[in-house]
């Protein structure tokens, strides 16, 4: 749901249907959603490297973090909880500074999408709150690591001007000198519709929950 809500390139109806295991050409589409309205041009871009990083990161911390804790050492954080565990120390630290945050966020939702890593969900019986850690799959890491999977991490798709996306064969990424386009009433309307959505949808997991479940633990 996040990663659906701050994908703002790929068509959406491709992104919905694709989520239930459907095909569908974006062409077809007709510019009806708020992302085919804003497309600006095409751009390539090879990302496999910086997967193959944080596949690697994720063993390095011997998977026993949250995905928000891996971007944090990949793109070079100093806070007291990297500090805590000494991973500052790690070869793969500030390895991914040059990337902007959502950018790196989006190839590691990617890999959990695609089964590269997989999320460990966890409730405290103490506390009732929820955490997640990573966990590598094996299998695809090492076709991954091999070249097996590299055309999953580059393909030519529409870009914005700020902002880049990740889906199965595509890689999005920023076109530079491309102004941003303003946002319409109706993609307003339909921010607001999805937010109104997310929180009602919070409030049924945190009654189905049941106690010792705040609604910040969820999608906190």
């Amino acid at each position: 749901m996040v990663s659906y809500c701050e994908n703002d390139v790929d068509c959406r109806r491709l992104l919905q249907l694709l989520h239930f295991g459907e095909k569908f050409d974006s062409g077809n589409c007709g510019n009806t959603c708020d992302n085919c309205s804003k497309i600006k041009t095409l751009v390539e871009k090879d990302v496999t490297e910086s997967a193959k990083q944080l596949v690697e990161l994720v063993k390095l911390t011997r998977q026993q973090f949250s995905s928000s804790h891996i971007l944090e050492v990949y793109r070079g954080s100093l806070s007291q909880f990297v500090k805590k565990y000494r991973h500052e120390k790690l070869s793969l630290h500030g390895a991914g500074k040059h990337l902007p945050k959502g950018e790196a966020c989006r190839i590691l939702r990617y890999l959990v999408i695609e089964d590269f890593l997989a999320e460990d969900v966890k409730k405290s019986d103490i506390y009732g709150s929820v955490s997640s850690v990573l966990k590598v799959n094996e299998s695809k890491a090492y076709k991954l690591h091999s070249g097996g999977a590299k055309d999953c991490f580059k393909g030519k798709c529409e870009a914005t001007s700020a902002r880049g996306s990740l889906v199965p064969g595509k890689f999005c990424a920023p076109q530079a000198g491309i102004p941003v386009q303003s946002q319409s009433e109706v993609d307003l309307n339909l921010s607001a519709k999805l937010y109104s959505a997310l929180r009602m949808l919070r409030t049924v997991l945190v009654k189905e929950a049941g106690e010792g479940v705040m609604a910040y633990h969820i999608f906190g």
